[in-house]
């Protein structure tokens, strides 16, 4: 979606972030950090959005997006929760793998001289001019990332608070991970300022400098080995099911007369509880059960890709929560399939443009190549800093068939559950609980 949107309208920004990271983290601030992303042209042949896939996962989202935007027309596009599951790992992986290596003699040589460049700029504009903190700040970060890896591990799309600095704004394109740049940022000034007059890095200023990249400054992912990942977040869900209190089960249910009597272990939480696993795979099982998240989620989730890979994909209880907001019929908000994206492009999108009040384009001449080339102009190295690609059919990490059969199976009730509160994406459902030809 984002793609046919570069290559039509002219995109500025892929995610904004405002109701999730800026209101939840700093919300006196958020309008003001929101104003400050490139302005989009004042046109009425233009119209302006953003793409946070965020904003479904958190709990509190939809209410705040509702009080400040209730005009907002919302879009959200699912697809099938299994290949949805590996596809973010798979991201995962890449983001991990494209992190900097602090410790590699070129990256230290190339963090050496990003920095020594802002200290000989900082020398010819005076030692301790106005604003020091906030100008060098600056100038790291715009050095910096150019430093390969650099934007994978402080990613240049998270929020610019800087928490040891006093908030700045106009012309800073120092944009700071709201997870590690701080301390890192902290760091760096220190020991510059700490130069004084001494304008050149000597062998302990070069390992001081150096120490601001470890992982007491920084934050560097991990994730878990596949299976385990899941196998983990499969149980806390399970133990997360509940019946629907006052319900009234027919006796040939799987769930009929279910109790708490089935044991799973996680890495975190040992020795859970659940029901059934006959009555939690059941499709039928669907109206009587309902899914308590503030056993483990009790905010929902982020965009922070940790974790929550199978249960990002629950959809039926993130729409749910929109719903609650936005009202039973839900006008503002538009649900596709990835699979109606892929299989009728131009139709799909043409719905989106119908939905946002914009007039249809014929996208079905645009081809792959071009838009590569629209979302990478948009968002240079995009690709590379962020573990987002246009194709997958190369990642490096696979499902074991007997794996990838007991995750369709996990998530085939959920689907119901999704066809039973939102009959108009049944057919998907349907599709995406086919196990067999998985």
């Amino acid at each position: 979606m984002s793609r046919c949107i570069c290559e039509n309208e002219q995109a500025r920004r892929k995610e904004g972030h405002l109701f999730d990271f800026a209101f939840q983290r700093k919300p006196k601030f958020a309008f003001v950090w929101y104003s400050a992303l490139p302005d989009v042209p004042k046109d009425e042949s233009m119209f302006s959005g953003e793409c946070t896939p965020s904003y479904i996962l958190n709990r509190n989202t939809a209410k705040l997006l509702y009080a400040h935007a209730p005009e907002a027309r919302l879009i959200a596009i699912i697809r099938d929760p299994v290949e949805r599951s590996l596809s973010e790992y798979n991201m995962k992986v890449r983001r991990v793998n494209a992190e900097m290596r602090p410790d590699d003699p070129s990256t230290q040589e190339a963090l050496l001289g990003a920095v020594q460049g802002c200290v000989t700029l900082s020398q010819m504009s005076g030692n301790k001019q106005h604003n020091f903190d906030e100008k060098m700040s600056s100038c790291l970060f715009s050095r910096l990332k150019h430093v390969p890896g650099f934007l994978a591990t402080v990613p240049n799309y998270r929020l610019f608070f800087l928490n040891h600095i006093r908030f700045f704004i106009n012309g800073v394109e120092a944009n700071s991970n709201y997870r590690s740049s701080p301390k890192m940022m902290a760091c760096l000034i220190k020991h510059i300022a700490d130069m004084k007059s001494q304008w050149s890095l000597t062998l302990t200023i070069k390992q001081k400098i150096l120490c601001c990249f470890d992982s007491k400054h920084v934050f560097y992912e991990h994730v878990q080995p596949l299976e385990t990942a899941f196998e983990n977040e499969m149980n806390k869900v399970d133990a997360s099911m509940q019946l629907i209190p006052d319900i009234s089960i027919p006796p040939e249910s799987a769930c009929s007369g279910a109790t708490l009597s089935r044991t799973v272990y996680t890495e975190d939480h040992e020795n859970l509880y659940t029901l059934p696993e006959a009555c939690l795979r059941d499709e039928a099982s669907a109206s009587f059960l309902y899914f308590d998240m503030n056993r483990f989620w009790p905010s929902g989730s982020t965009s922070n890709i940790v974790k929550d890979f199978v249960f990002r994909s629950i959809y039926v209880d993130q729409l749910l929560n929109y719903k609650s907001v936005l009202g039973a019929d839900m006008n503002n908000l538009l649900v596709i399939t990835n699979e109606a994206l892929r299989n009728n492009p131009n139709g799909t999108f043409n719905l989106v443009l119908k939905h946002v009040g914009r007039e249809a384009l014929d996208v079905s001449k645009i081809s792959m190549t071009q838009l590569h080339e629209a979302i990478n102009q948009a968002w240079p190295s995009f690709e590379k800093t962020s573990g987002w690609q246009f194709e997958t059919d190369t990642d490096s990490y696979h499902l074991h068939a007997a794996m990838k059969l007991k995750l369709c199976y996990f998530f085939r009730m959920h689907n119901a559950r999704l066809t039973l509160h939102f009959p108009k994406l049944a057919i998907s459902a349907k599709i995406w609980s086919k196990c067999g030809d998985k």
